[in-house]
């Protein structure tokens, strides 16, 4: 088969493959032959902020919750049901929808090859109705106000209102029930024709599959499929550098009250690895469960297994936050904040992060061992614009004065923000 390129890693011994069909469908295949199941994603370039865009020349404005919403409906065909077609080869299938992307998957340990002509067939096969959209309507209209309950779902969407003032990744993925209800067939189609062209498609497996197994059928079953409606050219609206707010409050019915302290960062360039990858070192070494701060907070009862520190770097935002349930939130955030600026004076543990370097290394290595753990990480190489093999080449060259560097840039306390679960 021609077109196919090699890629090797002389740390792990293993390679995988990867071939860009003629209507541009990225395919990649890690062949693990010592593993009996096979994990497949089937990516496209559209998420919940995918909101504005022009396709042939028209302008089509998408109501907050539509990548979601089209998640959902691709599921269904004039063929029947995805998940039915899914369980008859005996594979388990899913989907979701992130800020960013909207990927389709199954894992399976028998019939792979079928399931995998499933996989590339139902995404090709749109089949929206006003009746069915309608039907979809409801039935996503009760999962977001099971959300809406939710105290920590509740407390991600304030904290991200708080950072942003026009950025789309304030609204919630799945939208609202008002927002819901003006998407159509026809915004549906236009939305499909303009993000789930092959161009802007991934196609990631990994397992027991050979690659020549997953190009003959991508091509077979996907190579026909051609890219139309036309030059597609999206928008985001400016976003300006200041935070929208400092703070937002709600009161719900929760056992303990429960904070997020926010902070908003420039947006991180294209194949940026060492930026993404300083920001989950600086996580650790500020808030991780082996941290100063967290082992203090945790031996005075101000903080719980709950707590979390992390960081969404995606295209068009970036931003860290620090949560969890506290009986004084704002003694953990003053703590948090005094920690911060502690260490932008002090620098960063030096045997610390020597420490966090050798168990990432080992952790990243690990899992390669994984078919899902593989697979997707193709995927997140893939929109993310750097090699697969690159994570490894970056946590072994990552340096303290990279981590110390990114720490004084992107935290400070004008560009933070608070939101707050207080007790009813």
């Amino acid at each position: 088969m021609s077109g196919i390129r090699t890629i090797k890693n002389k740390r792990l011994n293993e390679k995988y493959c990867f071939k860009k069909l003629e209507n541009g469908l990225s395919v990649y295949s890690y062949p693990l032959p010592g593993k009996r199941g096979v994990y497949a994603l089937m990516g496209a370039d559209i998420g919940s902020t995918t909101r504005e865009f022009t396709l042939g020349g028209k302008t089509v404005s998408a109501p907050a919750g539509t990548a979601h919403f089209l998640e959902h409906k691709l599921f269904e065909s004039e063929k029947g049901d995805a998940f039915e077609l899914f369980a008859k080869t005996g594979a388990s299938a899913n989907a979701y929808t992130s800020f960013e992307r909207t990927c389709y998957l199954f894992s399976a340990s028998i019939n792979a090859g079928r399931s995998l002509e499933t996989l590339l067939s139902f995404v090709s096969e749109p089949h929206f109705t006003k009746e069915t959209v309608q039907k979809e309507q409801g039935i996503i209209a009760q999962e977001i106000k099971m959300y809406d309950d939710a105290p920590e779902w509740a407390l991600a969407t304030m904290i991200l209102r708080c950072l942003y003032s026009e950025n789309p990744v304030r609204d919630d993925i799945a939208g609202t029930v008002e927002s819901i209800a003006q998407i159509s067939p026809e915004i549906l189609y236009d939305c499909y024709r303009a993000f789930y062209r092959p161009e802007n498609m991934a196609l990631c497996v990994a397992g027991a599959l050979s690659p020549e197994e997953v190009f003959e059928t991508a091509e077979r079953v996907y190579g026909g499929i051609e890219n139309s409606g036309g030059e597609v050219e999206r928008f985001l609206p400016k976003e300006e550098t200041a935070v929208a707010q400092k703070s937002e409050r709600r009161a719900m019915s929760v056992s303990m009250p429960q904070f997020c302290l926010g902070f908003k960062h420039s947006r991180s360039k294209p194949g940026d690895i060492k930026r993404t990858l300083g920001f989950r070192f600086l996580n650790l070494l500020l808030a991780g469960e082996t941290s100063p701060l967290y082992l203090r907070l945790y031996d005075k009862g101000l903080l719980n297994e709950t707590f979390d520190a992390s960081t969404m770097d995606a295209q068009g935002f970036c931003c860290t936050t620090f949560s969890g349930e506290s009986r004084d939130p704002d003694a953990v955030i003053y703590s948090i904040n005094e920690e911060i600026e502690r260490a932008k004076r002090e620098g960063l543990s030096e045997e610390r992060f020597e420490e966090h370097k050798r168990a990432m290394l080992g952790s990243t290595l690990a899992a390669f061992d994984s078919v899902e753990g593989v697979a997707s990480r193709l995927m997140e190489a893939h929109f993310k614009q750097y090699g697969l093999y690159d994570i490894i080449d970056a946590v072994a060259e990552i340096s303290l004065e990279e981590v110390n560097a990114l720490l004084c840039e992107s935290f400070k306390e004008e560009l933070s923000a608070r939101a707050y679960i207080d007790l009813i």
